[in-house]
């Protein structure tokens, strides 16, 4: 995967103005630390102004292009909204950490239209990118090249949501709920599993059952 900032020459000295659902958008995605068009709008944000918003440096886009020629544009805070809002900008250039924190933010987004009283913490340079609570912390990370059974222990997590690139790659006997990279084109209707032993899947409903209190302990 090759990934692209596209506004090298954006244009930071013309005049514009930006709507107060442009500064909704800019605190969504600086909360998500990166966010695809679709992501934005799953949160329930326009996306039309996105262009206007990149063209004057209030948004960064970047440009994700995979080996078979696919690509997704992702947006990030720009240069015009720390200067105007205070938001930080966080650089962005290895391409496994922008994948891992894009599917992260496709459960952060799941469990956002799910419960009511839930909170997120993200932070990029973290290998568990992102925690999310309802009742106990859960976290959320994206490995790409590996994962086994000391990754939670290393990384100090009790119990996280886990997206892999491949079944394979499980670990069987984990307070972990998995969910994978082909599964993840529509947030509002992820698939999570479990595997209590061997290489055998099993899917769970993290909230058909619970409550939203024990939806982290499940």
């Amino acid at each position: 995967m090759r990934v692209e900032c596209m506004n090298f020459n954006y244009q930071h000295s013309r005049p514009s103005y930006f709507t107060q659902r442009d500064l909704d958008v800019a605190y969504v995605v600086s909360r998500h630390i990166i966010l695809m068009s679709s992501q934005i709008k799953a949160l329930g944000l326009p996306v039309r102004r996105l262009g206007h918003m990149v063209k004057y440096g209030f948004l960064f886009r970047y440009c994700l292009t995979f080996r078979d020629g696919t690509y997704w544009n992702a947006y990030a805070i720009g240069h015009t909204a720390r200067r105007l809002l205070g938001l930080p900008v966080v650089g962005i250039s290895n391409p496994s950490k922008v994948h891992s924190m894009l599917l992260v933010n496709q459960v952060l987004i799941h469990f956002l239209s799910k419960v009511s009283d839930v909170s997120i913490e993200v932070n990029f340079h973290h290998p568990v990118q992102a925690v999310v609570t309802v009742n106990n912390p859960l976290g959320v990370c994206a490995p790409r090249r590996g994962f086994d059974r000391t990754y939670l222990s290393r990384h100090n997590i009790l119990q996280a949501i886990v997206v892999l690139p491949e079944r394979s790659m499980i670990s069987s006997g984990l307070p972990v709920r998995y969910c994978f990279d082909d599964e993840m084109d529509d947030p509002f209707n992820l698939v999570f599993y479990q595997c209590l032993s061997g290489m055998r899947l099993e899917p769970v409903d993290l909230f058909g059952s619970s409550t939203a209190d024990d939806v982290a302990s499940s």
